[in-house]
């Protein structure tokens, strides 16, 4: 994770590139960038980190 954004959303870096304001679930209440999340995406393009990793 790259940035926390107001908003519920932060900027990830993937293997793709990074992407900006990927949503994050609440349970996910406090981002730091260096985080290592997990992100699921859909066939629509949706993008959601849903937490970090150990």
């Amino acid at each position: 994770m790259t940035a926390a954004n107001a908003g519920g959303t932060v900027d990830v870096t993937t293997a793709r590139g990074p992407v900006a304001g990927v949503r994050r679930i609440k349970s996910y209440a406090s981002p730091v960038v260096g985080d290592v999340v997990v992100v699921l995406t859909n066939a629509n393009g949706n993008w959601v980190v849903v937490g970090t990793l150990a």
